[in-house]
């Protein structure tokens, strides 16, 4: 009799617990917050930065001075919408890596809170839930809000778009005010970054799927109206903000193939989520799919582009699609565990995913300090279908906070530095010093980051061969600091032996193979 009023009792509460559950998701969602923020801001400043920090600092640290976002060589950077905001950030709170990367944090940690609005709206309260658990311990997605980079703030605005139009178009309530906040959304997302000029393309779009291929009201009218509005929104964004990416991108169509590159690394990231997803868009009801088939078109708008139209791998330019992975896993999860009656069954279920998630997905269980971003390795598919040569934007993180640190106690007043990333030179020493010149994406195209006889971002002294860098360091003394990244297929190959042999090693530091820096003496 006791042990059966136990087992009566434990079940109770355990109903008691999936009850609560169920019914305060409110309670959830700030829980799954409260540890994405955790996750986030662990030993935030410990991170090491990568290249293109250094411009976004660069940019904030002109803003500070002068009050405009122009680079010392006289010509502008554009990011208006982090740098501006981050830079009182940082003038209000002391100017540190927290304070650069904290905008870019607080993006992150919002996209919690937004994804459970966008489940709950195109599925369900629990597919709300089960997305943010997914996305509040995801690798990548806790990588790229720890960067002084605008990534997790467009993905905020491109998402809240999204989510604003899904509303305005299909519920009645407030669908005014959605729609006012489809428009202000959709033009922030733009101003941060240029993809968000996709956006207007997947809505007009997907009216015209909708209304053609799945409710089958077409109208013609309305549509060349909607395409003539969005047009002229377009072109008031481009004159009245003086920002001509559209222009820009319009002028120069050439075609690519980079599909093996993309599918290669995204199909071997989150492989482990495929099987969810196909269960999910499979048991999910017919007259339930539109939400799938929305998701669905605003990753084919995305690809095309990205795979066809550019000889550059930009994995992270196809990062903040990446939630709609976890989306549809929720949603895979949700209907295995809808097949069963038993609260226990699911409750295991839902256990095994976790660990699997954890175990051989990109869950993170443990805080990091250091979080690796993207990098490369190639497939034998790329290898037989690229046709092209193709560019790898990938993303080291050196450890430049140690390198510079060893050169600043080391520094006598007149030496100069010889950086293959002055902008760092700028950051850490106060000065831009010299270049070593190379194009940063790997090509023979090294005239787009010069300005002159400069450097196109800090104004640095430009060396453009060995016989330059043999007279710099015949009559100075000083420091050569460069990284992997810089002599993988990019600085001359004699420069690099004359470094090695000429001059004295001073500080090695390897974060891993695609993050390492080296500093020499002369």
């Amino acid at each position: 009799m006791n042990q059966l009023n136990t087992k009566s009792s434990s079940h109770t509460l355990f109903n008691d617990i999936f009850s609560i559950i169920v019914s305060k998701p409110i309670i959830i969602l700030l829980f799954l917050t409260l540890i994405a923020s955790g996750f986030r801001l662990f030993q935030l400043p410990n991170q090491p930065y990568w290249m293109d920090e250094g411009y976004t600092i660069n940019a904030i640290l002109s803003i500070s001075e002068t009050g405009k976002s122009v680079l010392d060589s006289g010509l502008p950077y554009n990011c208006p919408i982090y740098c501006y905001p981050t830079t009182w950030i940082a003038d209000t709170f002391g100017h540190s890596a927290t304070s650069y990367r904290l905008l870019s944090v607080l993006s992150g940690i919002a996209l919690i809170p937004l994804f459970y609005l966008i489940g709950k709206k195109l599925f369900s309260t629990p597919i709300g839930l089960l997305t943010t658990i997914f996305l509040s311990n995801a690798y990548y997605q806790i990588a790229w809000s720890r960067q002084a980079r605008w990534y997790t703030l467009f993905a905020l605005f491109f998402w809240f778009a999204l989510y604003s139009f899904y509303r305005s178009y299909y519920f009645q309530d407030k669908r005014y005010l959605f729609a006012f906040l489809t428009i202000l959304s959709t033009v922030l997302a733009i101003l941060t970054h240029g993809l968000g000029y996709l956006l207007p393309f997947i809505m007009i779009s997907f009216v015209a799927i909708d209304r053609y291929l799945i409710n089958k009201k077409f109208s013609l009218n309305h549509f060349t109206v909607l395409i003539g509005v969005t047009l002229a929104c377009l072109l008031i964004l481009e004159i009245f903000f003086g920002d001509h990416r559209l222009s820009r991108l319009l002028q120069d169509v050439k075609f690519y193939n980079l599909s093996f590159s993309y599918l290669n690394y995204y199909l071997t990231t989150y492989f482990i989520y495929l099987p969810l997803v196909s269960l999910g868009v499979y048991l999910t009801p017919k007259e339930k799919k539109v939400p799938i088939i929305f998701l669905s078109w605003v990753l084919v708008v995305y690809m095309v582009p990205l795979f066809f139209l550019t000889d550059i791998v930009h994995y992270r330019y196809l990062w903040h699609l990446t939630p709609i992975i976890f989306l549809l896993s929720a949603l895979g999860v949700y209907r295995i565990m809808k097949l069963t009656n038993s609260q226990y069954l699911r409750a295991f279920i839902f256990v095994v995913i976790f660990v699997i998630h954890t175990s051989f997905g990109t869950g993170v269980l443990m805080h990091q300090s250091h979080y690796q971003l993207e990098t490369h390795k190639t497939s034998v598919f790329e290898r037989i279908f690229n046709q092209e040569n193709t560019y790898i934007a990938y993303t080291p993180q050196p450890d430049w906070n140690s390198a510079y640190r060893h050169i600043e106690l080391n520094k006598e007043p007149n030496d100069i530095i010889i950086s293959s990333h002055p902008h760092f030179s700028k950051i850490f020493l106060g000065q831009a010093g010299y270049w070593l010149a190379y194009d940063y994406l790997g090509r023979d195209n090294v005239s787009k980051v010069v300005n002159g006889e400069r450097e196109y971002y800090v104004n640095a002294v430009v060396i453009n061969n060995l016989s330059e860098l043999k007279e710099v360091i015949k009559n100075n003394s000083g420091f050569i600091i460069y990284d992997y990244m810089s002599i993988d297929s990019r600085i001359h190959p004699d420069i690099v032996e004359h470094i090695i042999f000429s001059t004295k090693p001073v500080f090695y530091h390897q974060t891993n193979p695609h993050s390492q820096v080296w500093v020499y003496r002369f």
